[in-house]
């Protein structure tokens, strides 16, 4: 299935901790750029490395990092870089910046945790780093509740001996889960507060044990067997994208672009920021789920930069789960459709 050597981790994050705590040696080149909306559990691994985050901005439609945004934040410092195909959408630019990293001696991570399956006409994915991870853990294309793959052309020896090192996954272990339900109050509130401050900067050391697990031989043929749903999966969730799409014929405009050959990691779609508002309020209030990832991640880390496109992104931003029961998204589509109608 994958082209390289793969190695089964207990979720993406500490794939990208093992890649880059055996590949970064120079003392002098000690900075990752990653994009400013990138998901905060692929952050916290740089952290844990004693390694340098620096954030580039993205596009303001795909969510995207573009050759221009990423090209503008490289310097002699970086060491490496994290691109991830956002919602499952491939990276339009990301075999220039591949080719970018290579002549510049910068180690790229591919990120495919939200993209297993997805194809570009462009490259093919899963191709364009030094290592590719993927994700099997919640809400991912094959969600099994935990799981990450690192893929290389490289040895993974090392990788291997160094995983000996972390501890066993709890799967009873919760404290990410309690950051996610406070984090949205946290970045809605928009004031930069102490205690804000605090909860951030708190997080690395509390959620550490959790991001940086090994699993044993059983988990990890438990990961290999449920990759076997792999197109069954894709179908359904092309197909509860259809649903999503016929129900909204008004709405085309909004509709979130996936390129041809995409995985959808959700349906998303790009609103106004009132309507948007709304629309969370209803579905929350009628227990359907709904989600505004991915917001400017920066914050956490201390960096309250401008990143203009990533917060365009995050002001528009609306997802739903696929695949989905046909009722919930009968559901949705009428509240999404009620709330625009009002507005007109």
């Amino acid at each position: 299935m994958f082209d390289g050597n793969a190695f089964y981790v207990s979720r993406a994050a500490t794939g990208i901790y093992l890649i880059l705590k055996t590949t970064i040696q120079n003392p002098e080149k000690k900075t990752v750029l990653i994009p400013a909306n990138i998901c905060y559990a692929a952050v916290l691994p740089i952290v844990y490395c004693g390694l340098k985050v620096r954030f580039c901005d993205v596009d303001s439609v795909t969510g995207n990092v573009t050759y221009k945004s990423f090209v503008e934040k490289c310097s002699d410092d970086v060491a490496a870089a994290i691109v991830p195909h956002m919602y499952g959408n491939p990276v339009d630019d990301l075999h220039d910046i591949s080719l970018y990293c290579r002549k510049k001696c910068i180690l790229l991570i591919e990120d495919c945790a939200s993209a297993m399956g997805s194809k570009s006409e462009k490259y093919k994915l899963g191709s364009q780093g030094d290592f590719t991870v993927y994700s099997m853990g919640y809400s991912k294309t094959v969600d099994l509740g935990y799981g990450g793959i690192i893929v290389s052309e490289l040895d993974l020896k090392a990788i291997e001996n160094e995983e000996r090192s972390l501890s066993l996954y709890n799967e009873n272990a919760n404290e990410l889960a309690f950051f996610s339900k406070i984090y949205r109050d946290l970045r809605n509130d928009n004031n930069n507060t102490k205690l804000r401050r605090k909860i951030y900067s708190a997080l690395p050391g509390v959620v550490k044990d959790e991001l940086l697990c090994r699993i044993n031989d059983k988990q990890k043929e438990y990961l290999k067997n449920g990759l076997k749903s792999l197109e069954s999966v894709i179908q359904n969730r092309r197909y509860s994208q259809s649903l999503y799409e016929s129900q909204l014929p008004d709405l085309k405009e909004n509709i979130y672009h996936f390129s041809d050959g995409s995985v959808p990691w959700r349906f998303c779609m790009l609103l106004d920021k009132k309507i948007k508002k709304q629309i969370i309020s209803e579905c929350l209030k009628n227990n359907l789920p709904i989600s505004d990832w991915y917001p400017v991640v920066a914050p956490v880390f201390g960096d309250y930069s401008e990143y203009p496109g990533a917060k365009a992104h995050e002001e528009h931003i609306l997802n739903f789960p696929l695949p989905n029961s046909e009722k919930q998204i009968n559901d949705i589509c009428r509240i999404i459709n009620s709330t625009v109608n009002k507005r007109i």
